[in-house]
């Protein structure tokens, strides 16, 4: 059962229930596969700061079928 936790901010109390999906590691997916669509579209159109300070160019060339492969691939690799 999710435990409610409550902090004041400015004066002004807050109030939020603790949840825990189980999917804390990165190579984890999501059950509904969202993150796996997140992964591919990071693929081929690039982007920057989530694994760093570093860009990781866009492979726009790549095929979304050789995009979703290689994100699989990634994935599977703990």
């Amino acid at each position: 059962m999710p435990a409610w936790i409550c902090k004041t901010v400015g004066g002004t109390k807050l109030c939020y229930k603790e949840v825990h999906t189980g999917n804390m590691a990165i190579n984890n997916q999501p059950r509904d596969g969202r993150g796996r669509c997140m992964q591919i579209e990071s693929v081929r159109n690039g982007g920057v700061g989530k694994w760093g300070d570093m860009p990781m160019p866009a492979q726009s060339k790549l095929s979304a079928a050789d995009a979703k492969k290689l994100v699989d691939w990634m994935l599977k690799a703990k």
